[in-house]
């Protein structure tokens, strides 16, 4: 079972990892252009956490 949970599992990243790295340069821009401001939270790490 292992090997195939581990197969499993190297599918599920291989397929969204396009997603994650369009969620990481989102996330970039959000803190780089300081936009979260825009709802009220003072730092980056606040909104983040949110």
């Amino acid at each position: 079972m292992v090997p195939e949970r581990l197969t499993s599992l190297e599918n599920i990243i291989a397929s969204n990892q396009c997603r994650f790295f369009d969620i990481g340069k989102a996330l970039k821009e959000i803190r780089d252009t300081r936009l979260y401001k825009l709802t009220l939270f003072e730092t980056f790490e606040a909104y983040d956490r949110k």
